[in-house]
């Protein structure tokens, strides 16, 4: 048997991972709860065969880098903030952490291993897109016939602006979740549109079907989305002037600043509605920071979850509250009468201000020097426009959609964030000639 046959195994591990992306809202268990999902399960037999491929050469990918070494900073300063909290919840992050890192490592040393990375990478997206998108679209036509199901959320719920409305989940814990995971998807297959591709009829049917499930989920990140998109066409060359770039900059900076006020402020018509009543609790204060004519401006859940994460890193600045204790700080907070009685008690809903929350200066300074080596990898430079180039840039556009979506959202804990910084090391350790391939495209 040759090395490329050996291979089988992994590759078909590797590719039933990141299908099962799409599906991290199955099982409830004790003690982990929603923590243990199928991707973790699959985790198993991909890290024993990955072990067991050790011996075949990925031994010599395993040489750390720059971005390898951020990623263990960011780990340890996970493990110091658990070891300054009294609470068990912070070393069960820190397990979950340590269990992504390896995650992002497995994929990064074992792609070199496959014939033809790139479509391979590709193909996976695209079928893992297709199928999360597919229970998105499913839950979301069978809650228009009445049916209710796990993979919508109910029209029950009245949102901010959208009112009643169902709003596609999938097998995913929120509707914002599975646009997160549908967007990365479209910015790396977007490019692939016209290509010369074996599966070019799928691709190019796989983006629609994303694009459609993404839509349905009515997440007002698809601004975050068009900005991503955007800057695939610039890097593909779709704005050739001078001024078409400043204006798509300009179009890009409104975008991300209507979505920005649109998150955390909400504007609406003078009314004298309870706003602690129903489910549009868990989206306002009950009362007006100010008026403007005859609008009222209310803060969101999201700006004062900031202020508390604030709050929480100002109190304990070095190492914060510990990894997971978000929620227990909110509820002392509630005790001193601090935070809104009729919010649930939220996650932080900010990586970045939720790091500085949990893990205090130390962790935030770690995610910060994470974000900028993986920004790094993401711009680097290749004049070739070849298949290579295309996945760099998907790759850049869906950092730069996380970064932007992380101002409002927990990422961190996100499985395919961390597939997909495996893959940005490979790409990066494939362009700088650290590595070679064990197949060519």
């Amino acid at each position: 048997m040759d090395k490329l046959s050996n291979m089988k195994p992994l590759r078909l591990l590797l590719l039933c991972y990141i299908l099962s992306l799409g599906f991290t809202d199955l099982l409830d268990l004790p003690i982990v709860e929603k923590k243990l999902q199928l991707p973790e399960i699959l985790f198993v037999p991909l890290f024993l065969t990955w072990l067991w491929q050790l011996r075949y050469g990925i031994i010599q990918y395993l040489r750390p880098g720059v971005f390898e070494i951020s990623i263990c900073m960011y780990a340890i300063a996970m493990i110091l903030s658990a070891s300054f909290s009294p609470s068990g919840t912070s070393w069960l992050e820190v397990v979950g952490v340590l269990y992504l890192l390896l995650v992002a490592l497995v994929y990064k040393t074992s792609l070199p291993l496959l014939p033809k990375p790139n479509s391979f990478l590709i193909n996976s997206i695209v079928f893992s897109g297709i199928l999360a998108a597919l229970f998105g679209i499913a839950g979301w036509m069978l809650s228009q016939m009445g049916m209710e199901t796990i993979m919508a959320m109910s029209s029950d719920i009245q949102y901010p602006y959208l009112g009643h409305i169902a709003r596609a989940t999938g097998f995913m814990n929120s509707p914002n979740m599975l646009f997160n995971f549908l967007s990365i998807c479209l910015l790396f297959l977007i490019p692939q549109w016209d290509q010369n591709n074996p599966f070019q009829k799928y691709i190019k049917i796989g983006i629609i079907i994303i694009g459609i499930g993404a839509i349905l989920t009515f997440s007002k990140s698809i601004l975050l989305l068009i900005i991503g998109i955007l800057f695939l066409m610039h890097k593909m060359d779709f704005f050739k002037t001078k001024i078409s770039i400043i204006g798509v900059t300009a179009i890009s900076v409104l975008l991300f600043i209507t979505w920005m006020v649109g998150t955390h402020v909400l504007i609406r018509k003078q009314t004298s509605a309870d706003l602690t009543q129903g489910a549009e609790k868990a989206y306002t204060l009950s009362t007006p920071f100010t008026q403007i004519g005859t609008f009222d401006l209310y803060h969101t859940n999201y700006t004062v979850n900031k202020e508390a994460a604030l709050e929480a890193g100002i109190r304990n600045p070095m190492f914060g509250v510990g990894p997971g204790n978000f929620n227990s700080f909110v509820g002392s907070l509630k005790e001193e009468g601090n935070y809104p009685m009729y919010f649930i008690n939220f996650d932080p809903h900010s990586t970045y201000l939720g790091s500085f929350a949990e893990t205090g200066i130390v962790g935030l300074l770690a995610l910060l020097f994470l974000c900028f080596q993986i920004w790094k990898i993401s711009a680097i430079h290749q004049t070739n426009r070849d298949d290579a180039y295309l996945l760099l840039i998907g790759m850049a556009a869906s950092i730069l959609f996380i970064a932007m979506d992380a101002i409002s959202m927990d990422v961190m804990n996100f499985r395919h964030l961390w597939v997909l910084l495996g893959i940005a090391a490979f790409l990066f350790a494939k362009q700088s000639h650290d590595i070679k391939t064990v197949g060519k495209e």
